[in-house]
C-alpha cells in the first residue's frame, strides 16, 4: 500500500498513541516534582511521531530514512526516562511523620504505596509499547531501505 500522507502510516499512529500515553501519566504527581524528567519524557515521546511525520514529508526515501533513525533515538531515549524513573520510584519513600501525624500515617503510606505500584505499572507498559511499536518503525525503515523507491 503506498500511503499518501504520513497519518495514514500505522507507525505514526503508534507514536502519536505512545505520546498521548506519556502525557497522561507524567500527569501524575511524581512527575511535578522539580527537575526536567516530566518536560524530557514528553518532548522525547513526541519526538518520536514528529520526526516521522516530518521524513515523510521530505519526499525522499533517504530522508525519510534519516528520519526514522531519529525517531528510533526518540524511543530509545524514551525507553531510557522511563527505566530512570522506575529506579527513582522504587527508592521513593514516605517521608517520616511527626508525632501529630501518626494516626494518619497507615493511610498515607498506604495510598503513597498504592500509587506508586499503580505509576511503576504504567511506566512498564509504555516501556512494552515502545518496544513493540519501535518494531514497526524498524519494519517499516527496513521495507523502505529495501525498496526501489529511491
Amino acid at each position: 500500500m503506498k500511503y499518501e500522507r504520513f497519518e495514514q502510516l500505522p507507525v505514526w499512529r503508534a507514536a502519536v498513541d505512545l505520546a498521548e500515553q506519556v502525557y497522561a501519566a507524567t500527569r501524575h504527581r511524581f512527575f511535578a516534582q522539580p527537575g526536567d524528567l516530566r518536560d524530557q519524557l514528553r518532548r522525547a515521546a513526541l519526538s518520536i511521531s514528529s520526526n516521522i511525520a516530518e521524513g515523510f514529508e521530505r519526499g525522499s526515501t533517504a530522508e525519510l530514512l534519516a528520519f526514522l533513525y531519529i525517531a528510533r533515538g526518540s524511543a530509545g531515549e524514551v525507553r531510557s526516562l522511563l527505566q530512570f524513573a522506575l529506579r527513582l520510584l522504587a527508592g521513593a519513600e514516605p517521608a517520616r511523620p511527626r508525632p501529630p501525624e501518626i494516626s494518619n500515617l497507615k493511610s498515607e503510606i498506604s495510598n503513597l504505596k498504592s500509587e506508586i505500584s499503580n505509576l511503576k505499572s504504567q511506566i512498564s507498559n509504555l516501556k512494552s509499547q515502545i518496544y513493540n511499536g519501535w518494531q514497526l518503525v524498524r519494519a517499516y525503515a527496513d521495507s523502505q531501505d529495501n525498496s526501489d523507491n529511491q
